[in-house]
């Protein structure tokens, strides 16, 4: 059986419909898409999990402590190299902090929560939802001889929010950069003092313009610290187009033995992406020394693969380990004459991300078009679809595992 798109489109428009996280539609959508692997041969588990998204108010905090150092540094402007160093630790601790509240956010298996889990459970509201882990059925001597594994990830909630995504990432963009800027030109107002910086003298207007960027700043943070959450978006392109490609694609390998005997395939739809890749990062904490057992393993995730538009990657840009899951890809793409470019927009969150930091090979496939930027609001519908998209990424998927195949027989 080969990948047809327009079967994974069928699949994608059966899903589109509000599936926020906690709501009756999420667990819905979530049976029927166990129902139809269970139909295609599946063994399918359900992996329950509770978190909090206290995440929403790490980031509100550190925008409401972003602006207050800003508003400081304009008042007290004597001591605003002051502000500057601190502004400057806050944006190197970023990441770090994100990091630590993911892990803090997730209800352990044993249930027994840290000091640390304490204070983001009490920060953040409570969600119990759950992943779907399918495997092909077979027995299990077939499957110990079996090393190579290969994930095949999509993650199937929705959300909606008001501020287009657009505007979002312009914003975030605008925020880290202007931060640091501010940060550094508040530095370097205090150099004369120190007589660190003999050119200084040729910027006699360095007080207006950090406090003209100061001004800006507050006023672009302003929209970001209390994002709100909806479940009005339909969610066809993020994400049941990515669960539409990988409920095809496991039809189709469920019909391949030939590549069944030489690779474990794992389906897994997790929850919870839109809440901050809580569903993977719940996975990951779960079965994290399962997964590193594992002595050949493959990650690839979908996200929002279903428009009109170019295919592209994102990846951990871990530049110390290669990714041969991404040579794969590459090597797929150059054969099929598929045109490939890599992804970044500052703030977008995909659940390869987890897994990465985990040190696994771990890929998002995901689309880049016209009809990308409607996700998250109503007009993200099946109208917007677009078999291309389809296409290429299940194709691109089926020549990678074929490869993956390959190298084992």
């Amino acid at each position: 059986m080969t990948f047809n798109p327009i079967t994974a489109l069928h699949y994608t428009a059966c899903l589109s419909r509000p599936r926020m996280v906690g709501t009756e539609e999420e667990r819905k959508v979530a049976q029927e898409i166990k129902d139809l692997l269970e139909y295609f041969g599946y063994r399918v588990e359900e992996h329950h999990f509770t978190f909090a998204n206290a995440i929403n108010t790490f980031v509100s905090i550190l925008l409401i402590v972003n602006m207050i150092l800003i508003i400081l540094a304009l008042v007290f402007k004597d001591y605003a190299w002051v502000v500057g160093v601190v502004m400057f630790g806050l944006f190197l601790s970023f990441n770090r902090v994100l990091n630590a509240a993911e892990h803090g956010c997730v209800v352990p298996q044993t249930g027994a929560l840290s000091a640390w889990s304490k204070i983001c459970m009490r920060l953040g509201k409570q969600y119990t939802t759950t992943n779907l882990v399918a495997k092909i059925r077979r027995d299990v001597a077939r499957e110990a001889n079996v090393s190579t594994k290969i994930y095949l990830v999509a993650h199937y909630d929705s959300k909606s929010q008001i501020i287009p995504i657009s505007i979002r990432i312009l914003l975030f963009s605008f925020i880290i950069g202007g931060g640091l800027a501010f940060s550094l030109l508040s530095l370097v107002s205090f150099a004369p003092a120190l007589s660190l910086i003999s050119f200084i003298s040729i910027l006699p207007n360095l007080q207006s313009l950090i406090s003209i960027l100061g001004v800006i700043l507050l006023f672009a943070s302003s929209p970001l610290v209390f994002l709100d959450v909806g479940n009005k978006s339909p969610g066809a392109n993020d994400n049941a187009s990515g669960v539409g490609t990988v409920l095809h694609l496991a039809e189709c390998l469920a019909l391949r033995e030939d590549l069944r005997e030489k690779i474990d395939v794992t389906i897994l739809i997790p929850s919870a992406e839109e809440m901050a890749l809580m569903g993977a990062a719940a996975y990951v904490q779960h079965y994290l020394q399962t997964l590193k057992q594992e002595k050949e393993i493959y990650i690839l995730n979908f996200d929002s693969v279903g428009v009109d538009g170019r295919l592209c990657y994102v990846d951990a840009n871990n530049k110390h380990k290669p990714s041969r899951l991404l040579s794969l890809i590459r090597q797929a793409c150059k054969e099929t004459n598929i045109p490939l470019s890599h992804f970044s927009l500052v703030g977008a969150l995909m659940d390869h991300i987890p897994l990465a930091r985990a040190g696994l090979d771990a890929i998002t496939l995901t689309t880049f078009g016209k009809a990308s930027w409607w996700i998250h609001t109503r007009n993200d519908s099946v109208e917007q679809l677009h078999p291309k998209g389809f296409a290429e990424a299940g194709s691109v998927a089926m020549r990678v595992i074929e490869k993956i195949a390959q190298r084992k027989a």
